[in-house]
């Protein structure tokens, strides 16, 4: 599937969606997970992040995976290592400062991405949003990554947006 925007190359990349407009992008990690990570997949999606309007890339990934990879296509990143989902409560004030300082630099659009895009990053984006003060309270903050990412947040990233 190629991507349509604006006359990119490469392949958009799995599971990419805004969830501030133009400001705050997430995905899967580029190439995808474990045992279906694919280097050929990965070039190709970095090839379309080189060219699309995304500056930097938060990796939230226990290693180094895809850093050298980063560097080799011209993409500026950033790895805050999370080594296992038991730890990320502890890492968010982390997180959300790097976030926070991206956001208010001029310019900068911030991809950022775990292995997968399930429960635990989404569960995280949300509770951006309300760290941020893009929404009022908890409730808000499921409801609208719930419709950003188009399906329900569990129990697990849940318990991440407080």
């Amino acid at each position: 599937m190629e991507a349509s925007m604006g006359g990119l190359t490469g392949l958009r990349p799995r599971n990419f969606t805004w969830v501030i407009k133009g400001k705050l992008a997430a995905s899967e990690r580029p190439g995808g997970s474990g045992r279906s990570h694919r280097r050929v997949r990965r070039d190709e999606e970095l090839i379309w992040i080189s060219e699309s309007e995304i500056t930097h890339v938060l990796s939230l990934l226990s290693a180094s995976h895809n850093l050298k990879a980063y560097d080799e296509f011209g993409i500026s990143h950033t790895n805050i290592e999370v080594p296992s989902l038991d730890e990320l409560p502890e890492r968010r004030p982390t997180i959300y400062e790097f976030i926070d300082r991206m956001r208010r630099t001029r310019g900068e659009v911030l991809l950022v991405h775990m292995d997968d895009f399930h429960d635990p990053l989404s569960g995280l984006l949300a509770g951006y949003l309300l760290h941020a003060d893009l929404v009022e309270d908890e409730p808000t903050a499921v409801a609208v990554m719930e419709q950003i990412v188009k399906r329900p947040i569990g129990p697990v990233g849940r318990k991440l947006v407080g």
